[in-house]
């Protein structure tokens, strides 16, 4: 049994055959880009031989610790700006001088206050990051601060937001669902009940945690809280069954409990489970694993939480200490008494919905995957501030299958250093670009220093990190103004880099191209999921009325509240992603548990609501309230998609209310709601 994890690399966002893979290996491979760290430093009011020997500390500090690690920096090309800047110049003098000279000039910021020292960590093994940030941040002479950010600082920063958001969030929903049991129901026994619930759910979900191997990330970690939250719905439909059994006086009321509540809320948690599991069908591990460990926990739970209710329900639960009447009636007699007038707005907003939802973009910003609030936040809009937007392509020049083996090395390298330096020079002429960084800056500056009959030599090749250590293998990288120019620039650069085929090969990479083909491709399949999951809850629905016109209603009923997502999503600009799509599809697994419950007791028990309008209110309102917690989260994924979530309860429970009230008032089986229930 494998112990759970907190992991939220992006590799396992990654789905199968993703182009981008291919090419993200060779830059590692050849340039050791997939664990770069950055570091941000500002110099002190001191001289520039100074900096250059701070500098030189750091770096072999850096270097006796991790040994393969490599490094690029001000330092590294002291041999070039000595040439220029005497040592005992201002620091402010190098940085001005540094920023006009190839390869130094993307290692300075716009206004020359600080300066860049790359760390290139692929090669060493078991690398530390606490260690490597303590050693960059150990105060050294003549600087003032260093600022890391990479990627592994940002899974860091994700992995502390997400433990917070056990700590804080958890403790929050039991406080918010434990007050809402009792004001509900004037016991303690429905405290311990649902309490004893809860912890079933989180026994279960941590048991398949840790039997299944699941890493806990930013999808995954949600399963924990729903399926603790989704057995709040069971705990409240049992506790409010149990009391009208009681209040009415019935013999049996644990008998009367199953008969009125089981069928429907196992269909309800079916239905649930079926749209959780249809994640599976996702190209995305982190996906299938969330989907997998919420669908088989929340049935499991639904089991165990069932086979316990003979024996709890009258062991905690005094008859003498319940409610004659529930809070939420007031709420359900106005809804039901304004049901018409409701039904009408609800199906004017989905109305509208339909005429958005072509107005729907599918995309994504991975800024908003970094956590809030964070200090790998600040660094990181620190960093963007002071050099470029981070929207950034990388462009792999390698040798071609027209260039035979036999070829000596130095035309090899000839003829991609022309091929590198025409496309660097056509790429910085297009608009949107800011800055183009690769080794053609270099040869064209040593060209100019070159004596007649001499090769002159003043940044060694190897030490250049758009060449690879074999010198056969070169890198573009184009810095650009805005994010949103990330795909016409790259479908630019795909066809520029054509014409040296098949002589060359070139090849395109971007992290945001990268996460946004997983970001498509993980929405279309959440969509087809989206797509399983209503057939399935069609199924259900014709077999449990056997009516097609009931079925019908009760469709209308939970199209209303996705309809008013979809227009939240145009109104608010938010765009299809991960996240929404998630969102989308959590919500249609949820708010239908509300619709079989009404159905069960309207069309199959042909019986009124009684206590049932309220139970699904208070259900609701929990519900509501309890993802309404996740908007305290650092990580944006998280609180859209608990304030969404929060969102469509509240319409979903008047949805079903009203609606199907209203056009199913006809039907014989529906009667008034007694004045007390």
């Amino acid at each position: 049994m494998k112990l759970p994890v907190i992991d939220n690399r992006l590799a396992g966002y990654s789905i199968d055959n993703n182009p981008y893979d291919l090419i993200a290996g060779k830059l590692s491979d050849k340039f050791g880009s997939s664990r770069m760290i950055q570091v941000m430093i500002e110099p002190g009011n001191v001289r520039s031989g100074e900096i250059l020997n701070s500098l030189s500390e750091i770096e072999s500090e850096l270097r006796r610790t991790f040994p393969a690690i490599r490094i690029s920096s001000l330092h590294t090309a002291r041999s070039l700006l000595r040439l220029y800047v005497d040592g005992d110049e201002p620091a402010r003098t190098l940085l001005e001088k540094a920023i006009q000279l190839p390869v130094t000039n993307n290692l300075v910021s716009r206004d020359t206050s600080s300066f860049l020292l790359y760390a290139f960590a692929d090669a060493c093994e078991n690398f530390d990051l606490v260690r490597f940030d303590s050693l960059i941040k150990n105060p050294v002479e003549g600087i003032i601060s260093a600022t890391p950010v990479s990627l592994d600082h940002i899974h860091a920063g994700t992995e502390e937001a997400i433990i917070r958001d056990y700590a804080t969030i958890l403790p929050l929903v039991l406080m918010i669902v434990f007050a809402g049991l009792y004001y509900s129901y004037r016991t303690f026994g429905a405290v311990l009940i649902g309490a004893v619930h809860m912890i079933i759910s989180a026994v279960i979900v941590l048991f398949f945690y840790f039997s299944l191997g699941v890493s806990i990330n930013q999808i995954t970690a949600s399963a924990f809280t729903i399926s603790v939250i989704l057995s709040v719905s069971l705990t409240v439909h049992m506790l409010t069954g149990y009391r009208h059994a009681v209040v009415s006086g019935e013999k049996e009321p644990v008998f009367m409990l199953l008969k009125r509540y089981l069928l429907p809320s196992f269909l309800a948690t079916l239905t649930t489970a079926v749209a959780f599991g249809s994640f599976l069908v996702s190209e995305s591990n982190y996906m299938r694993q969330f989907g997998g460990v919420s669908a088989v926990s929340i049935m499991v739970s639904f089991l165990m939480i069932f086979f316990m209710a003979p024996v709890l329900l009258p062991a905690l639960i005094k008859p003498s200490g319940l409610p004659k009447e529930l809070p939420a009636i007031k709420l359900q007699r106005i809804i039901h008494t304004h049901r018409k007038l409701i039904g009408l707005v609800l199906c004017g907003i989905l109305a509208i919905s339909l005429v958005a939802l072509p107005g729907l973009r599918f995309k994504i910003n991975p800024e908003t995957y970094i956590p809030r609030h964070s200090a790998v936040y600040d660094n990181y809009i620190k960093l963007r501030g002071a050099f470029f937007s981070l929207a950034s392509i990388d462009v792999l020049i390698e040798p071609g299958d027209a260039i035979p083996d036999t070829i000596p090395g130095p035309s090899k390298r000839r003829i991609l250093l022309e091929a590198v330096s025409e496309l660097s020079r056509e790429i910085k002429q297009w608009e949107g670009v800011d800055r183009v960084e690769s080794v053609a800056d270099q040869a064209a500056f040593e060209e100019e220093l070159r004596i007649p009959g001499l090769r002159t030599t003043v940044y060694p090749l190897s030490r250049n990190p758009y060449v690879s250590k074999d010198q056969e293998n070169y890198r573009i990288h184009v810095k650009l103004k805005d994010q949103e120019k990330v795909h016409a620039i790259a479908k630019k650069i795909s066809l520029a880099g054509a014409r040296y085929e098949p002589a060359l090969a070139c090849s395109v990479y971007s992290d945001f191209l990268y996460f946004d083909y997983i970001n498509h491709s993980i929405t279309h399949s959440l969509l087809r999921s989206f797509g399983i999951s209503a057939l399935f809850i069609l199924v259900v629905l014709l077999a449990l009325t056997r009516q097609v016109r009931a079925t019908a209603i009760s469709l209308l009923a939970n199209a209303t509240p996705l309809g008013f997502l979809i227009l939240l999503f145009y109104v608010a600009s938010i765009n299809l992603n991960i996240t929404t799509s998630l969102t989308l599809l959590v919500c249609l697994g949820l708010i239908v548990d509300d619709t079989i419950h009404i159905l069960y007791r309207r069309i199959r028990l042909r019986q009124p609501l009684d206590e049932l309008g309220s139970g699904v209110l208070t259900t609701s309102i929990l519900l509501t309230l309890g993802f309404a917690t996740f908007t305290l989260s650092r990580l944006q994924p998280i609180q859209f998609f608990g304030l969404l979530n929060a969102c469509v309860f509240l319409v979903a429970v008047v949805s079903d209310l009203a609606i199907i009230s209203w056009l199913l008032n006809e039907d014989k089986a529906v009667a008034e709601i007694p004045h007390r229930s």
